[in-house]
């Protein structure tokens, strides 16, 4: 599975110089030397799949809400901080499929519900090949592994080693936003706690590995700082490419190469040329 050498992909585009899951950032990515590009899939209120990581429009527009209660018509009349639209999945696809067909396009699938029509997009764009649709969320996965059995999958896990106790589920699509908090706050000292485990020992076996299997998943994604030699080959013995994120120091690129890294993601464009 290994790429050679590791494909360096743009997290959201790119946010430096750009807004996130923006057409803007998802071109300066492809144009700063980008393998791939991330981006987040939701759903409008009126059903139109568009491009955005958070839930609501609050942290990168000029107006407030839930993405999932705002019609496309009123989404579209916010404007990034940087003056631009907040992209359909449609128009982002294109723009991508257009600049010149990458290596690898991960798509971050946030919402149920809209697996086939998104799939559909991917392979008539002509990306079909490239495409890796990626969750936290188990049930998002098997949602499209009942529409297309041969698009690629890849299951999210910040620690690839959770212990006895499943402590991290990301958040769901509008919960309450006190319920994110403290879900991100309980996962971050979870992962501190646990990161030696997954670090500087071998767990006898890896929670995302046997899950992304069971999954018939093509990659398991994971932080970077807990990426291992021992992972990436247990990854690889099973048929499994690995994929980490987010990597913005470049003095980490070499070690992730070095222990076998297939993919590495990154806000800085500066990190994406070779």
């Amino acid at each position: 599975m290994r790429a050679d050498p590791m494909l360096r992909v743009g997290h959201r585009g790119t946010s430096q110089g750009a807004t996130e899951n923006t057409l803007y950032a998802f071109t300066k990515a492809l144009r700063s030397g980008a393998d791939g590009i991330e981006l987040d899939i939701r759903r409008t209120r009126d059903g139109t799949l568009v491009i955005s990581h958070d839930p609501t429009v609050d942290r990168l527009t000029e107006g407030s809400g839930f993405i999932k209660d705002l019609d496309l018509d009123r989404l579209r009349s916010f404007r990034t901080r940087g003056n631009e639209l907040i992209p359909t999945a449609e128009e982002a696809l294109g723009k991508i499929a257009d600049y010149g067909k990458p290596a690898f396009v991960q798509i971050d699938l946030k919402v149920p519900g809209v697996a086939g029509e998104l799939i559909g997009l991917v392979r008539e764009k002509g990306l079909g090949d490239v495409a890796v649709i990626s969750a936290f969320h188990r049930h998002l996965l098997e949602e499209v592994r009942e529409h297309d059995s041969g698009i690629g999958i890849g299951l999210i896990k910040k620690l690839p080693f959770n212990g006895p106790i499943r402590a991290y589920t990301a958040p769901e699509d509008g919960e309450a936003r006190w319920k994110v908090k403290m879900k991100e706050g309980l996962h971050f000292a979870y992962m501190l706690a646990l990161l030696p485990v997954n670090r500087f020992m071998r767990p006898r076996s890896f929670d995302l590995i046997e899950d992304a299997k069971k999954l018939g998943a093509n990659y398991v994604m994971c932080w970077w700082g807990a990426a291992s030699r021992h992972l990436v080959r247990e990854a690889h013995r099973k048929g499994m490419g690995v994929v980490v994120g987010i990597v913005n120091r470049g003095r980490s690129i070499k070690r992730l190469e070095r222990i076998g890294v297939d993919v590495m993601v990154t806000d800085r464009a500066d990190l994406l040329r070779h």
